[in-house]
């Protein structure tokens, strides 16, 4: 029969596996002892069923198993790390017409985000609601968005959610966002310290956020306001903001231009504190990366918060490649969660498997600024002679594609007569490594995706960037049709 002893199991483990230190067959009797039949037979012989359950269950998982909780230092200040952030969060389909949720705050949130955006314009009776503006989407109440907020915020993650305001309001609805943050999140919500007698934030006592020390609680991140007629301040709803927005001056653009030291790129206006965050659209951001060079940028992110965001332009919800942003240190990089593409997929990559799915990865000494010139010398001479080797040996039991929908003429058209149904799949796998854009895809299993046979040998050249993303793609042949995908 096709069985596989206990020592036969422990060389495949050890040599086709590279599991180290390499397993014992006492090691494996035990792994053995715990599956029942049929995945083994009597005398501890596994089954074909049987390795296949093996490898495909979460102990055989490509991550690294001690990545997979929190394992990263969380009491650095937020400037240090790269932080999952949703935008336009209450949106369901494009940025024109569609339909506004208070549902779509929970789905992100129970994903691991930790920033979600809350765009609000004053909405009847005295209630601020949050829309897309001047479009033609719904809106819902502000109230309600935050209501949904405060109850599932921490499902996911412990760690702190930033509330990023777009604030579209008067004075009057202003005052009454304040209230209602401050009646809804109550004692969760941190506020900065307050100094009554300039009844502004006061600087001097200031503290630095991290991770760790503002765990369940929430940020909210806004600009500052006053008064339409009188001019004055409103601490009702500034003392809720605990990083107010400051927009990057050409002061500050300049210095970074010319920098050529950390000491030197850090001249920021007297103003502008490790708490204020500076806001801009992607492409703003790679053309100064382009200016001032992506190291300044990066030794300014590791001090000073900043967040990217789609332009305006893109109204199909598409997104913008996170990777050159994340690697130029920008801490949040807005994506639109509602449209599943390869951005997305690079940003489930970085977040959801890794440092526990929290929301926050600690940046490496290259993305803060502080790698030595020689040790990146080093680490180039080392990239350029590593190469990742994969074998797609072949899938097991993967879902059915879905039908072409009789009202799309130009998929039916695409597909013509090589659509079998919806009972059979023809899977091919693209696997990818970013940054590079370097892919390698399989051929297609004809009509088989209940055991599809790839054998399959993929190699990439590892880059010198700090950062990289594995991705694996099934789809099937005939339709083009998304089956699965992992990053």
């Amino acid at each position: 029969e096709d069985v596989i002893s206990p020592d036969c199991l422990a060389a495949f483990l050890a040599d086709v596996q590279q599991v180290r230190p390499r397993p014992s067959t006492c090691q494996v009797r035990r792994l053995l002892s715990i599956l029942s039949p049929p995945l083994v037979l009597r005398g501890g012989l596994l089954t074909p069923l049987g390795l296949a359950q093996l490898l495909c269950s979460p102990s055989n998982s490509l991550i690294d198993p001690a990545k997979r909780p929190v394992f990263q230092d969380m009491t650095q200040p937020l400037s240090s790390y790269l932080i999952e952030t949703s935008h336009n969060t209450y949106l369901e389909g494009n940025q024109l017409s569609s339909r506004s949720s208070v549902l779509r705050y929970v789905e992100v949130l129970r994903t691991g985000c930790r920033s979600v955006e809350v765009d609000v314009w004053d909405g009847a009776d005295g209630e601020p609601v949050v829309k897309h503006g001047y479009t033609v989407t719904t809106e819902v109440l502000f109230e309600d968005v935050i209501g949904a907020i405060a109850d599932h915020a921490f499902v996911a993650s412990e760690y702190p959610v930033i509330i990023s305001i777009e604030q579209h309001c008067g004075a009057l609805q202003r005052i009454k966002q304040g209230k209602i943050m401050t009646r809804v999140l109550g004692d969760r919500l941190l506020k900065p310290p307050w100094d009554e007698t300039t009844n502004d934030i006061d600087i001097h006592r200031m503290q630095q956020v991290s991770p760790w020390s503002a765990r369940g609680r929430f940020l909210v991140k806004s600009e500052r306001g006053c008064c339409e007629r009188c001019r004055n301040p409103l601490p009702m709803y500034d003392r809720c903001i605990a990083l107010p927005s400051m927009k990057l001056t050409r002061s500050e653009k300049n210095a970074l231009q010319h920098s050529a030291s950390e000491e030197d790129c850090l001249v920021p206006e007297p103003a502008r504190q490790a708490c204020h965050v500076s806001s801009m659209t992607a492409g703003k951001v790679l053309k100064l990366r382009h200016a001032v060079g992506e190291e300044s940028l990066r030794r300014w992110n590791s001090r000073y918060l900043s967040r990217a965001y789609p332009e305006g332009t893109m109204i199909a919800s598409g997104n913008i490649d996170p990777l050159p942003l994340w690697l130029s240190g920008v801490q949040m990089v807005a994506l639109n969660y509602q449209t599943p593409d390869r951005a997305l997929l690079l940003n489930e990559g970085l977040f959801r498997s890794y440092n526990g799915g929290c929301g926050y990865v600690l940046k490496g000494a290259e993305l803060l600024g502080k790698a030595t010139s020689s040790a990146l010398r080093l680490s180039v001479r080392e990239c350029r002679c590593r190469r990742l080797r994969l074998r797609i040996c072949c899938g097991h039991r993967l879902p059915r594609p879905e039908a072409p929908q009789a009202d799309c003429p130009e998929v039916l058209a695409a597909v013509g007569s090589s659509f079998i149904g919806p009972d059979v799949s023809s899977p091919l796998v693209v696997v990818g490594l970013e940054p590079g854009g370097q892919v390698s895809q399989t051929r297609p299993a004809a009509n088989d995706g209940y055991h599809p046979v790839f054998n399959h040998d993929a190699e990439f050249t590892i880059s010198e960037a700090p950062l990289h993303i594995l991705s694996f793609e099934v789809r099937d042949a005939p339709t083009g049709q998304p089956i699965a995908r992992r990053a």
